[in-house]
């Protein structure tokens, strides 16, 4: 039986969503990373052999408009014939999948004592302050970051990961339906952290990922996804944006977009201006996190630690000039994130995938990275 409901972590790792059921170490399953968003499903597969890891396969398919919405499913009848086309021309069972970050909540917590039991019906118990539903209706994940003592007592600092029960079983019910199996759910952007901070890297980053349709914002510290928010910006919505100034197709205006980004010069310079224009919603959403996060302090009074960078992916991340426009309007210094990161590819071993193309499987690859 599928588990739906919550499964702690506590041993300093990041998590899954949760878990269906655990992998015996000599079962040796084909378990790809499954990205869905709502345009498009991304897929990675990693082979292991000798604690070394080589890209079996990847590929993309679009989601027909109106299929998913800001993370809901609303076509489950077109969304099973996308996954079944997948699975024919690639013959798999077993994923990793992701779960929309437009319909989760994540928050950090402390709290007081050492027993694992105990610390789960703390979670549950202030569960309900902490997101808008109850424990009825939500699903949970932990991961225990930080263990202290103050004053000889012990405390745990906790991220805690929630989504509500309905969605989180329509994603297994698509799955099922189309013949696949779940081995775990994750949160997208946890997945892409996953991907993109080295393992064992105690910084504090934040995180863009540029979407077709929206923009996921996070930041991650101590290898933690610690904040997570969703602009309703995406690539999509700036070439609609040139469309509609410029009067002009939106095949024209996609190409003017990649053709100037926000560098453009002489006539090209208005292009450049609608962009940004555009990029400005998104602008704000990153600086309103990076002061959240600054302004934060532990239960000990502690400040946050600063994001000195940010990391960017998807593929509005190669969008000409983004890089020096978000370091000079925040300060930080801005990288295009290495999707590729907690892979261990043998010496010399050239993934067949570009690197531009790369940026856009961040998800894929930190859920391929959970087995």
């Amino acid at each position: 039986m599928y588990r739906t409901f919550s499964h702690a972590s506590t041993t300093g790792t990041r998590p899954d969503f949760f878990s269906f059921f655990p992998v015996p170490d000599f079962l040796s399953m084909r378990t790809l990373g499954f990205d869905i968003s709502d345009n498009s499903i991304k897929i990675v597969e990693l082979i292991k052999r000798n604690g070394l890891m080589r890209l079996g396969f990847y590929a993309a398919s679009d989601i027909p408009p109106g299929t998913i919405e800001s993370g809901q499913i609303k076509n489950y009848t077109g969304l099973e014939k996308v996954i079944t086309e997948l699975q024919r021309r690639h013959k798999f069972v077993f994923v990793d999948a992701s779960l929309p970050e437009q319909k989760a909540y994540l928050y950090t917590t402390t709290i007081e004592g050492d027993d694992d039991v105990l610390l789960r019906e703390n979670i549950e118990f202030q569960l309900e302050e902490n997101i808008p539903l109850t424990k009825a209706e939500a699903v949970f994940d932990f991961e225990v970051y930080k263990t202290y003592t103050k004053e000889k007592k012990v405390y745990r600092e906790v991220t805690i990961s929630a989504i509500s029960r309905s969605v989180s079983e329509s994603y297994i019910a698509l799955l099922k339906r189309s013949g696949l199996r779940p081995v775990s759910l994750s949160i997208e952007a946890e997945a892409v952290a996953n991907a993109v901070v080295p393992d064992g890297d105690d910084g504090a980053y934040l995180i863009i990922d540029f979407g077709k349709t929206r923009t996921g914002i996070s930041v991650v510290n101590e290898g933690v996804t610690r904040l997570t928010s969703t602009s309703e910006t995406g690539g999509a919505d700036i070439t609609k944006h040139i469309a509609e100034k410029l009067k002009v197709p939106q095949s024209e205006a996609e190409t003017l977009k990649r053709q100037h980004g926000l560098l453009g010069v002489g006539e090209a310079h208005e292009v450049s201006s609608i962009i940004e224009g555009a990029f400005s919603n998104i602008l704000r959403e990153v600086d309103g996190q990076l002061r959240y996060w600054h302004s934060k302090t532990d239960d000990r009074g502690f400040r946050s630690k600063r994001v000195d960078t940010i990391l960017i992916c998807g593929g509005g991340a190669l969008l000409k000039g983004v890089e020096a426009h978000l370091k000079k309007s925040l300060s930080v210094n801005v990288e295009l994130a290495n999707v590729w990161s907690n892979v261990a590819f043998p010496k010399n071993y050239v993934p067949e995938v570009s690197f531009e193309d790369s940026l856009g499987y961040a998800a894929a690859i930190g859920l391929a990275l959970k087995h």
